[in-house]
């Protein structure tokens, strides 16, 4: 009998575990935002700060590339480490020419983020470099409110693409505007 009800508890945890995961999901997602070329005004993205590994402050505009991915992401967000891997296929795909992919990490501790960047960068074979904003300043400037946050900007570091919530990077849609920013 009690082999009866444990088996009933079983079940009942793992229905509730795939409701929990579908449910955190969805709030990820509900408020998903995108934003093609023919919808933002193309504002200007301000000269943001952020450090690199070695603690060195670098500002956006010292990066000089045809189009910018930002990324805002954390270690913590389930959605930030699925979209990485696929920034990697971006990176391979477009870094000739000329697009550079800024991740900007938003973990509280340095030295646990520098640790899980190495690892997780390491497993997943990534070949760009990420970078820390760990006062948030910079994700305070633009106003960062969800994870991950995803801003394309072109040369001229007009933001021509943004969204919020895990992305398909292989869709034709951004595939034609990340193309559209690298002319």
């Amino acid at each position: 009998m009690f082999s009866k009800y444990k088996s009933f508890i079983g079940l009942f945890l793992f229905v509730f575990f795939i409701a929990f995961i579908g449910i955190y999901i969805y709030q990820q997602n509900k408020d998903f935002q995108t934003h093609g070329p023919d919808v933002i005004d193309a504002a200007t993205l301000p000269n943001i700060k952020f450090f690199d590994a070695n603690n060195s402050t670098v500002h956006l505009n010292e990066i000089k590339a045809k189009a910018i991915l930002v990324s805002f992401w954390a270690s913590w967000c389930a959605p930030c480490l699925v979209e990485l891997p696929a920034f990697e296929e971006l990176n391979k795909k477009y870094a000739d020419d000329g697009l550079v992919i800024l991740p900007i990490n938003l973990d509280d501790s340095s030295e646990e983020a520098f640790q899980f960047v190495k690892r997780f960068w390491q497993k997943e074979d990534l070949n760009f470099d990420t970078y820390y904003d760990f006062d948030k300043n910079s994700a305070q400037q633009l106003a960062v409110s969800g994870l991950p946050t995803n801003i394309l900007i072109n040369s001229e570091r007009k933001i021509i693409f943004e969204s919020k919530g895990l992305q398909d990077w292989k869709s034709d849609h951004i595939q034609k505007i990340i193309k559209e920013s690298l002319n």
